[in-house]
């Protein structure tokens, strides 16, 4: 894969990766970043876990928690805006 961002980079192909943040990796978001910003992709869109609980109220999902979410995305703003990153964070599905 790294062989395809080099291509496109050089051919002038804009890339955008969407990493899913789990209760797993969700620590990882800052090393996520870095890692691709290395092969020159800098523009994002983040994801939090799953979106089936907005359709359906009674499934349990064990991912993400609101507040951690919160708090993860006021740093990926702030290390966008000191880099220059394109970021896109769906922000008001915790309200």
């Amino acid at each position: 894969m790294i062989k395809q961002f080099t291509i496109v980079k050089k051919i002038g192909i804009a890339v955008k990766i969407q990493p899913t943040l789990w209760e797993i990796n969700q620590e990882d978001y800052i090393a996520i970043i870095e890692h691709y910003l290395k092969l020159g992709i800098n523009w994002y869109t983040f994801h939090a876990g799953s979106f089936e609980s907005l359709w359906d109220k009674n499934i349990v999902l064990n991912h993400i928690q609101p507040e951690k979410w919160r708090n993860i995305i006021h740093e990926i703003e702030n290390l966008a805006n000191e880099r220059n990153l394109k970021i896109r964070i769906p922000k008001n599905i915790f309200k």
